[in-house]
């Protein structure tokens, strides 16, 4: 029997809502995260957040967009071909492990 995990949107529009994004990851949730709304002066700053999160977990970003990231889980597998998608592409193939 395959472990459950949750696909979870977060829309992140200010720096302190990036702890509710790693409590997430560390429940082994998939996280898709929106920083379309980030200001441009905090986008650095959580990104840079999440990529100490993920390597301290052991997890994976992927860029779907600029404004866009996967936040995968260890036992997830991202078997995407490519790492930025435009509007009509067909979604990533994911596997858990």
């Amino acid at each position: 029997m395959r472990p459950h995990c949750k696909i979870v949107k977060f829309s992140i529009t200010k720096v302190e809502e990036e702890q509710a994004v790693a409590d997430a990851l560390l429940r082994g949730d998939i996280i898709v995260a929106d920083l379309s709304v980030l200001p441009d002066q905090h986008y650095d700053l959580v990104i840079s957040f999440l990529e100490g999160v993920l390597f301290g977990i052991n997890n994976q970003m992927v860029y779907l967009r600029d404004d866009l990231v996967l936040l995968l889980p260890d036992n997830i597998v991202y078997e995407g071909t490519q790492n930025t998608f435009n509007q009509g592409d067909s979604a990533a193939n994911l596997s858990m492990l």
